[in-house]
């Protein structure tokens, strides 16, 4: 099986991230997200809006 992967551009950092998975409604992997951690919440910003797309 080949994975499908989407790749997305971060503008303001300049970082390239993907996502790869098998199919729709199928787990998936996030590849390099943009490290945007806010430590005071525990919160990341990127990642969770790579997979809502």
């Amino acid at each position: 099986m080949i994975p499908n992967v989407e790749s997305f551009y971060d503008t303001a950092t300049g970082i390239l991230s993907h996502i790869a998975y098998a199919g729709d409604g199928t787990p998936c992997a996030v590849i390099d997200p943009v490290p945007d951690y806010d430590a005071g919440t525990g919160r990341t910003i990127s990642a969770p809006s790579l997979l809502a797309e």
